[in-house]
Parts: C-alpha cells; sequence; structure tokens
C-alpha cells in the first residue's frame, strides 16, 4: 500500500535538493579559498545532504505532528555529515586506485563520489529508525546511491551543466526522502482525515507503527504494535473522547486495519501496509 507519506517524503527531499542548488551556485565565488576540485566536491556534497536532511527530517516531524526545528537540525547534521564521509571515502579510494592521474580517471572519481556520497547520506538520514525498520534504511541508502549514479550521468552531458546539476540534486533527494518515508512492509498507519476540504501535501499527518515505533497522537491516544497486533491506548490526558469504530473505549483496544479511531472532532484511518501477518 503506498501512503501519502511516500509522496510526501519524495517532495521533501525534492525541496531540500532545490535548496541546496541553489546555495551551491554561490560555491564558484569560493575558488581563492577552495584549492582543488576535489575539496570543492565534498563541500558541494556536505551542501546537498544538509539541504536534503534537514527538509526530510523537518517534513518526517511535521507527518508526526512533532516540533520540526530541532527534527531538521539534527537531519541537516546528519545529512551533510553522512554525504561527506560518502564523498571523502570516494577520494580516498579513487587516490589509492590512481584514478586521478587520468581524464578517464577524473569521471570515474565523480561517479563513485557522488555514488558512495548519496548511499551515505541516505544511510545517515535513515540511521536514528534502523532498529525499527532496516528495510527503510537500505531503502534510503540504495535511493542515494541510484540517485548519484544518475546525477552524475547527466554531468557527462553536453548541455548546460548548471540543470544538469539541478536534475541530478533533485534525483537524489526525491529517492532518500521516498526512501525513508514511505512505510516498510507490515506496519500500521495512522492517517488523519480531512475534516473539511481537501488537505494539502504539506499539512497531511501520517503516523507508521511497528512493534518498536509507537504513535503518541496528541497527548490522547498511543497507537502499537504489539507482536504485529494493533492496537489504541487511551492516555486520558485532557479528558478527551476516544472512539474506535464508534465505540468509546477507556482502555488498550485491539484495532483492525480499516477502522476509524475519532478523538473529539478529528478522525484517523488506521490501516496496515501489504506484508503484515
Amino acid at each position: 500500500m503506498m501512503t501519502r507519506a511516500s509522496y510526501f517524503g519524495g517532495a521533501a527531499g525534492m525541496t531540500g535538493a532545490a535548496a541546496a542548488w541553489i546555495g551551491s551556485q554561490g560555491l564558484t565565488t569560493l575558488g581563492p579559498v577552495i584549492s582543488s576540485y576535489g575539496a570543492l566536491d565534498l563541500v558541494m556534497v556536505a551542501l546537498l545532504g544538509a539541504g536534503i536532511g534537514g527538509l526530510i527530517g523537518a517534513g518526517a516531524a511535521s507527518l508526526r505532528a512533532e516540533p520540526m526545528a530541532k527534527a531538521a537540525g539534527f537531519g541537516l547534521l546528519r545529512g551533510a555529515g553522512g554525504a561527506a564521509a560518502g564523498g571523502l571515502i570516494a577520494f580516498l579510494m579513487s587516490g589509492v586506485a590512481g584514478l586521478d592521474r587520468s581524464a578517464a580517471g577524473f569521471v570515474v572519481t565523480r561517479v563513485v563520489v557522488w555514488v558512495l556520497a548519496g548511499a551515505g547520506l541516505g544511510a545517515a538520514v535513515a540511521a536514528p529508525i534502523a532498529a525499527g525498520g532496516r528495510i527503510r534504511l537500505g531503502r534510503a541508502s540504495l535511493g542515494g546511491a541510484v540517485g548519484g549514479l544518475l546525477g552524475a550521468g547527466l554531468l557527462a552531458v553536453p548541455g548546460p551543466a548548471s540543470v544538469w546539476q539541478l536534475v541530478g540534486f533533485l534525483m537524489v533527494g526525491t529517492l532518500v526522502g521516498y526512501g525513508y518515508l514511505a512505510a516498510a512492509p507490515g506496519s500500521w498507519v495512522v492517517e488523519r482525515l480531512p475534516s473539511g476540504g481537501p488537505v494539502g501535501l504539506w499539512h497531511h499527518r501520517e503516523w507508521e507503527v511497528d512493534d518498536q515505533r509507537p504513535a503518541l497522537i496528541g497527548d490522547q491516544v498511543r497507537v502499537e504494535a504489539v507482536g504485529g497486533q494493533g492496537r489504541v491506548v487511551p492516555t486520558g490526558a485532557g479528558g478527551s473522547v476516544v472512539t474506535v469504530g464508534g465505540r468509546v473505549i477507556r482502555a488498550a483496544t485491539s484495532v483492525q486495519p480499516g477502522d476509524r479511531l475519532r478523538i473529539d472532532d478529528h478522525e484517523y484511518l488506521i490501516r496496515r501496509t501489504a506484508g503484515g501477518q
């Protein structure tokens, strides 16, 4: 099952990549400070990682109705660090292999840098929840690597280099964001339903739940998975009326895919992704 978070992740990563590309256009002014193409490329991939990591971190927090500033800051640092680490490893590998001594070697080095920087970015962004979803970690890392490979290939195409760079950035951001936020197989998903007109993607709220990652909706309800079975636990905070399937609940209650959860005037749909038992 594809949830709206899948598209939201791609959109968040793409937005961060676009912001990083705008910032990268000023890097040419650092020529007197950065003396080599290798150092400039490391700064470039770190900037790419910061933009993508920051926006994906903020987006993930927004989906779960959590504070975004702290999540954006940590995402920015993880993204920049992961991308820079991947790029540095690539440069070290190319130096050991002697790829920096020929024109063909330069092209190969660029490809390896983009691939490892993208993989490092994806791994760093997804690492905090890897214990609850190794599939997500692999998806984000693979997405970054594939995006990096495609982006490096575009830079070899004749034409406006800055435009190809933008497209390459967007591909990395989209694939990393999708890999990170698309629901893992077998997860429970709680989606807030619109109470009026259509809700835009950036105002969408969605919580993914698995055995190691419960969801706290406001401070009134905890949705969790225990042994793969979903249940809703009212916390009693605020005196909110909590119903499942139209029935008021006051204690932990098992739920099934398709059940409707209501907290006061807000309604939520409980689903489960393919792969659940």
